[in-house]
């Protein structure tokens, strides 16, 4: 209801701009109105400690969910997903993020000590941001280095054949002594295609020949060899062959206007997708050449052409000894397109035509990540109109140019930098420290008019020596725009240096060669809306269905419930017309454990009765691999350090060798893999049985403290009802009906089983260990477990269909990051070395009301310098980025 009143007070602002006469224009603005009160988004940034690690750290993070169209604190989503993928696409670790008592999300995903190293993709996401497509996911590729590996230095040569075989040949060399080593044999896996071994020849070179299919995703080749103890394991990525590049050129404006200077940018990419620098030259059909153009920054660049009427143009592109033509658009005389110039802080915008055909009626609308900023009839008697910079928000604005029916003629994206986000004052009590000393802090936020900030932030600091800062994306080119853009961005915050006039000029290409992500507009304003399919997610779920019957139809009205000794729950529900069934409104930790049963409206489950658990969906992964360049020579000193570290506060690392399969024992010391199995209050093992010689279970069960027998009737501390009943998973209902008391019925269940067959007879009394069977185990329960294989007479013909064991995934319980403190003579006289490459790292720190907070960390042992990096955002919806390089030295 509050956003709906904002938006509600913005038409009312925008009506202002409106004349009262104009419907086209008002219709406009109240579908693009309509449409975010009816699929509101979401955006997603993710900061994180370091830049790269090694395996066995953990990865600390903060996520910082926010309203795509306020950039405020999102808080519809209770849950936030951060997924750590390998350089083949899958997910080798996940983790889901609830909120703490602030609404701020963080926490860490641990990386295992068996990973192999190579480049990895952190990717985070809501449920609902589904609904907006992979490309709306927070995406960062980290480095993950391997100590062991990392003795290890390896050679690639990669010949493409005509037939698009690879054939591949790997050396690897002692780090240390630069010797060729020659192992006896290594494991190779291309992407996830089966393993297969390869031996060196005299040289040291494994030759192999790899053919990648036609439809894979990946370019990949997984590498392992043991050397002197050592286990080497690599992802090495598979160049492309050099081949044919491709260049994309886009008019001004979506149209080359006949008769008039147009600007025409256009974007190099090689056939992996990275930028690519080119020269080239535009020609007409006659082959005259018009005009020369080469690139500017990352691939991109302009150039103007003033095109004639039926004219028809090429583009000759060169990049080394590669040429290659490409058609430019036709020069249309019946279109117009928009024009825009940022100079001296004003916004010029203006309409480009043919000159012999006049203007039409047109309307132009601005709008910022869909609330309209501007909107008004075009005045044709104008050359341009003029706005004041700052009266747009910084980020992209989207200038659209309509007819009288809404069809959108001509569109352009405009990138401005204003005053309007958060700036960060950073303050120690001075700026040298000896090793181990306190560094107090003060940290403010204001405002671009210096006035307080309220607001939370995290903060890194690092050891320049041994982390490269990551200066190439933050909060700022994350939210403001990564998040708007189709395709790849490289080095997106080089584009938020104010008052340089290259990176303006490369921000405006970059406007201009990759389109808006968000809604599909012209649908939009035509009042065709896009609905979420994929609700909020409020809760954690399990939901499922129920079959009964030999034909296995939809069960209805059966009772489902799901227990969780571990947590203390239980919750009952019950299946629809359709057997369907649904627990939400609950949530508990990861690896919790739940069993889930369905029984009649009898009690009674059985072979008849199937019950089925909907599995937790996920998004796949299908977007594009562009790794970074990251430093090696500070990666392999980070590595060696960060080992050490790792040691100090672990131990020795076990790493897990190639898998050995051992043969298990079903028993170990009276516990059955059993979803129901609890400490029992009395069993009676199979020695017992043998022992005493039992001819059936009544007998046995005269043994037991507890449990009374009378003839035909058994009864667990006096109960009012028999026990219940549970036969290897399956419970046994003794309810009355078809012609049978309960006590008969349970006769008749305890009849089923031989007892020469039975491995172990639990009894259950104590309440704790009945709850997991509900209001069906108020009069105890007699547990029985039966022999396997081989030591059962005869193979068991109870299965558990109606009863499964489910550990979904739960939050995440929080985890500290270590931060030591050295405030006694002790621990500053501590002779384990302090080598942390993170220094100190808060991801929820709040201000108070003036934009105030302290905070407080000890220096490590290695002379060095600090940087500081820190990322927030303030109630109002103000972005806050600061990064100090060199700002703490330690002598």
């Amino acid at each position: 209801m509050k956003k709906l009143t904002i938006l509600l007070a913005l038409i009312g602002c925008i009506d202002t701009l409106l004349s009262q006469e104009n419907i086209v224009l008002e219709r406009v603005v109240s579908n693009m109105t309509k449409q975010l009160s009816a699929f509101p988004q979401e955006k997603i940034h993710l900061s994180t400690d370091k830049s790269y690690y090694i395996t066995g750290e953990k990865i600390f993070f903060r996520i910082f969910l926010l309203d795509a169209s306020s950039n405020q604190q999102a808080v519809q989503s209770r849950y936030v997903y951060v997924e750590l993928i390998n350089p083949v696409d899958s997910v080798v670790k996940r983790v889901k993020i609830r909120p703490d008592s602030t609404n701020l999300f963080y926490g860490a995903s641990p990386i295992s000590e068996n990973l192999p190293q190579g480049i990895y993709k952190i990717r985070s996401y809501t449920q609902y941001m589904r609904n907006q497509g992979e490309s709306s996911f927070f995406s960062k590729y980290v480095r993950i280095s391997d100590p062991q590996s990392s003795s290890v230095l390896f050679e690639t040569d990669f010949q493409f054949a005509s037939d698009g075989k690879i054939n591949t040949s790997l050396r690897f060399i002692d780090a240390k002594t630069k010797n060729i080593i020659h192992p006896q044999l290594i494991t190779l896996r291309l992407n996830q295609e089966p393993s297969f071994t390869g031996k060196p020849d005299e040289e040291g070179w494994i030759r192999v020949e790899l053919n990648i299919r036609k439809n894979a995703t990946t370019r990949v080749v997984y590498v392992e060899l043991k050397e002197n103890h050592n286990l080497f394991r690599q992802y090495i990525r598979i160049p492309y062959p050099e081949g044919d590049f491709d260049v994309s050129f886009y008019p001004e404006g979506g149209h080359l206007i006949a008769g008039q200077e147009s600007k025409v940018a256009f974007k190099a990419v090689d056939n992996d997708g990275t930028s690519l620098e080119v020269k080239g030259k535009v020609v007409n059909s006659a082959g005259d050449t018009v005009t020369e153009f080469v690139t500017f920054h990352d691939g991109m660049g302009e150039f103007i052409i003033n095109s004639l009427p039926g004219e028809y143009y090429q583009a000759i592109c060169y990049n080394g000894d590669r040429t290659l033509r490409f058609d430019l658009p036709k020069p249309q005389t019946n279109t117009v397109a928009l024009k825009t110039i940022i100079i001296d802080n004003k916004l010029l915008i203006k309409v480009n035509k043919y000159d012999p055909v006049p203007c039409p009626e047109l309307y132009l609308l601005i709008h910022f990540g869909g609330l309209v900023t501007y909107a008004k009839a075009w005045d044709a008697s104008k050359d341009f109109i003029t706005f004041d910079a700052s009266f747009f928000p910084s980020g992209i604005s989207h200038v659209l140019l309509l007819t009288k029916d809404a069809q959108i003629i001509s569109e352009r994206l405009v990138f401005l930098l204003n005053n309007d986000w958060g700036k960060v004052l950073f303050e120690t009590q001075k700026k040298a420290y000896g090793k181990r000393e306190q560094v107090q802090s003060k940290i403010q936020l204001i405002t671009g008019e210096q006035l307080p900030l309220k607001g939370n932030f995290s903060i890194s600091v690092t050891d320049d020596r041994k982390i490269v800062v990551d200066t190439t994306s933050g909060i700022l080119s994350g939210i403001l725009l990564q998040s708007e853009l189709r395709g790849n961005i490289e080095n997106p915050e080089y584009y938020f240096q104010k008052g340089n006039r290259d990176a303006e000029y490369a921000a405006d290409l970059l406007m201009r060669t990759h389109g808006w992500a968000r809604y599909a507009i012209p649908n939009v304003v035509r009042g065709k809306l896009s609905y979420p399919t994929i609700p909020f997610e409020k809760s954690q779920k399990i939901s499922g269905t129920v079959k009964s019957g030999l034909l296995s139809r939809e069960a209805t009205n059966f009772d489902v419930s799901l227990i969780s000794l571990d947590a203390g729950f239980f919750d009952m529900t019950q299946t629809d017309k359709n057997g369907c069934y649904t627990f939400q409104q609950f949530e508990f930790p990861d690896s919790t454990e739940y069993v889930i049963q369905a029984l009649n409206s009898k009690g009674k489950g059985g072979q008849t009765t199937e019950l089925l658990i909907e599995d937790d969906t996920f998004p796949e992964i299908h977007a594009t691999w562009i790794e970074p360049l990251v430093s090696e020579e500070k990666s392999l000193d980070y590595v060696a350090k960060a080992d050490l570290q790792y040691t100090y506060e672990n131990g020795i690392k076990i790493i897990n060798l190639p898998e050995v399969r051992v043969k298990e024992t079903y028993r170990d010391k009276k516990k059955f893999k059993s979803v129901f199995y609890r400490e029992p209050d009395n069993s009676i093992s199979e020695e017992k049985i043998e022992k005493y010689g039992f001819t059936n279970i009544i007998n046995a069960l005269n043994l037991v403290t507890g449990v009374s027998v009378a003839g035909n009737t058994v009864r667990i501390r006096d109960g009012k009802y028999p026990p219940l009943i549970v036969i290897d998973d399956v419970v046994m209902s003794n309810m009355s009906g078809e012609d049978l008391t309960p006590d008969q019925s349970f006769m008749e269940n305890l009849n089923l089983i031989n007892i020469h067959d039975i491995a172990q007879i639990d009894i259950l009394k104590n309440a704790n260990n009945l709850a997991i069977f509900g209001m069906h185990g108020a009069s105890g329960a007699i547990v029985i477990h039966t022999k396997k294989g081989d030591n059962a007479s005869s193979p068991n013909p109870l299965l558990s269909y109606n009863i499964k064991q489910w550990i979904p995934l739960g939050y995440q319980l929080p985890i500290e990051f270590y931060s030591p403190k050295y405030n006694t003579q002790e621990s500053l006289k501590d002779s384990k070395p302090d080598l942390r490459t993170t220094i100190y790292w808060n991801p929820h720190i709040l201000t108070d009301d003036d934009g105030i907070a302290k905070l407080g960390f000890y220096t490590a042992d290695d002379p060095t310098t600090y940087s500081v990096i820190i990322e927030g955002i303030s109630d109002d919806g103000r972005l806050i980025y600061y990064r100090g390089h060199e700002l703490i030295i330690v002598k």
